[in-house]
């Protein structure tokens, strides 16, 4: 018997723990895989159990609109779950349907006109980048008080 799944949204993290790997690893109707759409829902239970459940070779497939779950986790200012997938292997250089790499997409927010706030958030994911890929040293910390904040001269 073959069911066609609508929305992985549909689906709690209980009935997840039910199913086959196989199961787990297929998109749903929208072209979603379950990772996606947990990061994208910002669970960082279901994020995590999915990493450790067999969902890891996934984890920079991308959506119908190209972006994978980092990515969204990025548009998000979702950093817990951007760990999460940065410890896990999520690549850093995959691009989106612009062209952009989530390292490009954290210098847009960092370079442009955000609130202080935003971009102590955006230097915690460089942070995180760094700690996790050391070619992203170069990334540019525009902010003098934001770079103190995290502990850097």
């Amino acid at each position: 018997e073959y069911k066609i799944r609508l929305t992985w949204s549909d689906v709690t993290l209980e009935q997840m723990k039910e199913m086959t790997t196989k199961e787990l690893l297929e998109p749903d109707f929208l072209g979603n895989s379950v990772l996606i759409v947990a990061a994208i829902e910002r669970n960082l239970d279901m994020v995590k159990w999915l990493l450790a459940n067999g969902v890891v070779s996934i984890i920079n497939q991308k959506s119908k609109q190209v972006m994978s779950a980092l990515m969204y986790t990025i548009n998000n200012i979702d950093f817990n779950i951007s760990e999460e997938l940065l410890k896990a292997g999520a690549s850093i250089y995959s691009t989106n349907t612009d062209g952009k790499s989530s390292i490009d997409l954290v210098k847009e927010y960092l370079d442009g006109n955000h609130r202080c706030t935003l971009s102590v958030t955006y230097m915690y994911l460089t942070k995180i980048m760094i700690t996790n890929y050391t070619d992203v040293a170069h990334l540019t910390l525009t902010s003098k008080s934001a770079t103190e904040k995290l502990g850097g001269n």
